[in-house]
């Protein structure tokens, strides 16, 4: 079952889901001194960032770009948002760090999502460990 992650209520909600690892993944490390299994989130060789349309209303546009933060205090994430129509359409990209407070892999997904009145709307995969 996918998780519906509204970002203005920042709640995560973990399913369990098959996800392929990407052998040609990099990796983005977020702030450690000392690399920490944890941290790396895996990242796409490339963005697909495009640029905005002069007809893209400020409050849709204002998504556009990237985003790096941490779910409580375990699972490290980023967030890309590559491109936004008028209409409020996005493509983003959306990656998380192994976790084993969550008990989740590390993996990327480019998805759709949808901007409106209450923020970034957006459908997710999360693989959860089973041990």
């Amino acid at each position: 079952m996918p998780i519906h992650l509204d970002l203005a209520m920042l709640r995560p909600r973990f399913v369990l889901a098959v996800m392929v690892a990407m052998s040609s993944q990099v990796s983005a490390q977020v702030g450690t001194s000392r690399p920490d299994p944890e941290s790396l989130v895996p990242l796409p060789k490339q963005f697909e960032m495009k640029p905005l349309a002069a007809n893209v209303p400020a409050s849709i546009a204002r998504f556009h770009g990237a985003w790096v933060g941490t779910w409580g205090d375990d699972l490290r994430h980023v967030l890309v948002v590559e491109s936004v129509g008028p209409d409020g359409k996005a493509a983003v990209i959306y990656a998380n760090a192994d976790s084993s407070a969550y008990a989740v892999w590390a993996g990327w997904q480019r998805i759709d999502a949808t901007i409106g009145d209450s923020g970034l709307r957006l459908i997710i995969w999360i693989c959860r460990r089973l041990v």
